[in-house]
């Protein structure tokens, strides 16, 4: 019986690294990625895909014309089972600007969906209250935006999806966390959307 297979990450300074490798550490494949204007990444989050591949979200930080004003992006990376790039796509603001590091559009999770296209969530402070809204997207199997919407109470509490899983009906289940942004105080969090991005429920558990 062929060892399993597992799915490891190496974060660089410069973009980042995946590799393929099997229980005895033995390397399949090893290749480097960096976003294009991107000076760095953070936040990764991987998910297979029917096609035997791998999507890749992340948060990307790009220098505008070398000045150091940092603008966070989605950034979306589509490989291949032996980590050729199909596609790669940043998403978020228009216009770059100076942000801190904790205000920045990331994504964190990603499903695939009955379609085969995706499901990305994370948070946004560039869209919906600008306050830290759970921010999903509904990709297209080329990466196009079929969908978004940003998800929360007004910039009361700042939410952070940390995982997301396909329902029977072709929804989606997020769960996470939700931070109350003037005190700090972080409750458990799930919301489930039916295929079109629609709120079905919405609850905070602590």
């Amino acid at each position: 019986m062929k060892p399993a297979r597992t799915l490891a990450k190496i974060a660089t300074l410069i973009g980042f690294a995946t590799l393929l490798a099997n229980e005895a550490l033995g390397i399949e494949w090893a290749n480097y990625y960096k976003p294009k204007g991107g000076i760095g990444w953070a936040h990764c989050g991987i998910r297979d895909t029917f096609d035997g591949g791998y999507l890749v979200v992340a948060e990307s930080a790009e220098d505008e014309e070398g000045m150091r004003l940092f603008q966070k992006y989605l950034w979306v990376l589509k490989i291949t089972a032996t980590g050729v790039v199909q596609w790669s796509n940043a998403y978020g603001p228009e216009t770059a600007g100076t942000v801190t590091l904790a205000q920045k559009d990331v994504g964190t999770t990603v499903a695939q969906g009955c379609d085969k296209g995706f499901l990305v969530a994370g948070r946004t402070f560039s869209f919906g209250s600008k306050k830290g809204d759970a921010w999903v997207l509904k990709l297209g199997w080329y990466g196009d935006i079929e969908w978004q919407f940003a998800y929360g109470d007004g910039g009361m509490r700042s939410y952070l999806p940390k995982d997301v899983k396909l329902t029977p009906d072709c929804g989606y289940v997020i769960v996470g966390q939700a931070t109350i942004n003037t005190t700090g105080e972080t409750d458990a969090w799930a919301m489930k959307l039916d295929q079109n991005g629609n709120l079905v429920w919405n609850f905070l558990y602590g």
